[in-house]
């Protein structure tokens, strides 16, 4: 027999409180606020605690500042359900720092986690080509991952980590904070009310091209689509900023274009503004400069996300949609990169191209450390 969700909910939560008999109808009768939110709590006390391993580099977002998410210093509220209790680092002395820091256990080897922890984190940007093998004995396991952005530097590595998700069930999340921001919700919402697209201008506060780009890029496909045929990105520096990023887009019922400008913006971290048959809309995420604010409008979310996958087994984006997004990043840096700035079919992007380790960077690894990533890996 098919049961209502919602009727079957509101009978049981009534029954508990001895509000209402078990006859009775549905929650919207209920009165008062509680019938707004009827969902039970499904969690209690510490014990319930995630744990979450990683493998993190010299230079990572978790040990700059997503770890107070997970494993909160004296004074800071808890945030997630989350807890760090296992580390991986390339380099042991600063594995130590970071298992000492997080009150966390130290393992061997990169794969060691296995069978320890409920989800991984991925994270060392700069060592973007070994994201995917690192990942693989995680995926093949069933253990949901998060890798810090891009995941993979070549299409062939965006294909490992597919395959094998794709082969497992298990999910995983290759993401940025900008596509969990409240303003995309705002510009999708305004976006439905302009009719059909015509064009569209995006801004995005960013200085090194092959890190930052990627956020307004993101941010933008959120909200615009990833229906991208052709894209191009003009620059007279490859690897800084400023430029200039032009998107065709393309369906079988509308084409438009769209840019994206890339420089240092004083006080904006991103926003886009569309124009269609009907009017014209704008959503802009602005800086405010507070450490909370940058917490919960910028951070959490993105946590949430990889806490609400690692519960329920089920990815925020499917596959065809990570893999849309991936390619047209990588084809935007094959544009500035291989092409001098030409136009590329993204759907034609070769398949062995890699854009190799990030450079440019006052903190781009040497030979000492790639070698070292090398030789745990068996390469």
């Amino acid at each position: 027999m098919a049961v209502d969700r919602r009727s079957f909910l509101a009978k049981s939560l009534a029954a508990g409180a001895g509000l209402v008999t078990a006859t009775s109808a549905s929650a919207a009768e209920i009165p008062g606020a509680e019938s707004w939110n009827s969902e039970p709590a499904i969690r209690k006390g510490d014990e319930k605690l995630l744990k979450i391993g990683g493998v993190f580099g010299l230079w990572s977002h978790m040990s700059s500042s997503w770890w107070r998410y997970f494993n909160p210093p004296e004074g800071f509220a808890r945030a997630t359900g989350m807890r760090i209790t296992h580390v991986w680092c390339v380099d042991r002395e600063c594995g130590k720092r970071l298992a000492e820091r997080y009150d966390a256990e130290l393992v061997e080897t990169y794969d060691g986690m296995v069978g320890k922890v409920d989800g991984m984190f991925i994270d060392d940007f700069f060592a973007t080509p070994f994201m995917p093998e690192l990942s693989l004995p995680y995926l093949n396991a069933g253990i949901p991952c998060f890798f810090d952005r891009p995941m993979a530097s070549g299409m062939k590595g965006v294909r490992t980590v597919l395959d094998a998700s794709s082969r497992t069930g298990t999910p995983f999340m290759a993401s940025s904070a900008y596509e969990y921001l409240k303003e995309v919700e705002v510009a999708k919402l305004r976006l439905a009310r302009i009719g059909k697209i015509s064009a569209y201008e995006a801004r995005n506060s960013a200085g090194n091209v092959y890190q930052y780009a990627l956020h307004g890029l993101w941010f933008t496909l959120k909200v615009m689509g990833v229906d991208v045929e052709r894209i191009t990105h003009r620059t007279d520096d490859p690897t800084n900023a400023p430029g200039v990023t032009l998107l065709e887009h393309g369906t079988k019922d509308s084409r438009f274009y769209g840019t994206i400008h890339h420089s240092r913006l004083r006080d904006i971290m991103c926003s886009v503004k569309a124009y269609g048959s009907d009017g014209v809309m704008e959503s802009t995420c602005t800086v405010d400069g507070r450490v909370w604010n940058r917490d919960v409008f910028t951070y959490l979310e993105m946590m949430h996300a990889f806490e609400r996958m690692v519960l329920t087994k089920t990815a925020p984006e499917s596959l065809e949609y990570v893999e849309a997004k991936c390619r047209i990043y990588l084809s935007m840096l094959y544009s500035v990169f291989a092409k001098n700035g030409a136009t590329v079919d993204v759907a034609a992007l070769p398949e062995d191209w890699d854009v190799g380790f990030p450079e440019g960077f006052s903190r781009s690894y040497g030979d000492d450390v790639i070698n070292a990533y090398r030789r745990v890996l068996g390469k």
